[in-house]
């Protein structure tokens, strides 16, 4: 009877300490990994809607044109969106306060939903000194430049760049009258996404 009592004290020993630390390690190594991921995949998320977000206005131009007969709203590039003129078919100001904002601009919901989401603020997406969203760090739509390349644009700012097309990992001019590209600045590794109506 003692031999099984002194059998069974030895059979339910604890956990020794190299046991505990390794276990301790293996956790540390899972926490630390989620740790680095979790950020990552939010960056991901949130750059997937700024495509999104790119995608949707991509889709508006062109029904814009086809609803204007085939007037893209590029006529007064650079054109502030609270210009006064907001019933000129090719005008930005029409396109923008029509069918962004909706409502001739009158109300502040917009039809288009263009909030950033890091920000949850409207992205810029007008001309710089416009009230609509604040003031722009570039303008929202630019004829292609003449000598250089497009500067991308920042996390947050959607642009469209008339005369253009998405090559690569550049923006290239297009001879095309109603080519555009739609640049979005993006959060990871300062990178952008660039889609155009080809």
């Amino acid at each position: 009877m003692v031999n099984v009592a002194k059998n069974l004290k030895q059979n339910f020993g604890g956990f020794t300490i190299v046991e505990v630390l390794i276990v301790l390690a293996i956790g540390g190594v899972i926490m630390a990994t989620v740790f680095l991921a979790v950020p990552q995949l939010q960056r991901n998320s949130r750059d997937q809607a700024r495509k999104s977000i790119g995608t949707r206005m991509r889709g508006e131009i062109e029904n814009y044109a086809s609803n204007n007969e085939g007037n893209y709203p590029f006529n007064n590039v650079g054109q502030n969106c609270n210009s006064s003129d907001t019933t000129t078919a090719g005008d930005w100001a029409d396109f923008f306060k029509n069918t962004v904002i909706g409502n001739n601009g009158s109300n502040s919901t917009w039809n288009l939903n263009v909030k950033d989401p890091s920000s949850k603020q409207p992205m810029t997406i007008c001309a710089a000194g416009s009230s609509a969203t604040g003031p722009a760090t570039t303008p929202y739509v630019a004829a292609f430049p003449a000598s250089g390349g497009v500067t991308m644009p920042a996390s947050g700012v959607l642009d469209v760049v008339t005369g253009a097309r998405c090559k690569d990992t550049a923006v290239k001019s297009s001879s095309s009258s109603n080519a555009f590209a739609i640049i979005l600045g993006l959060e990871s590794s300062n990178s952008y996404f660039c889609i155009d109506n080809s």
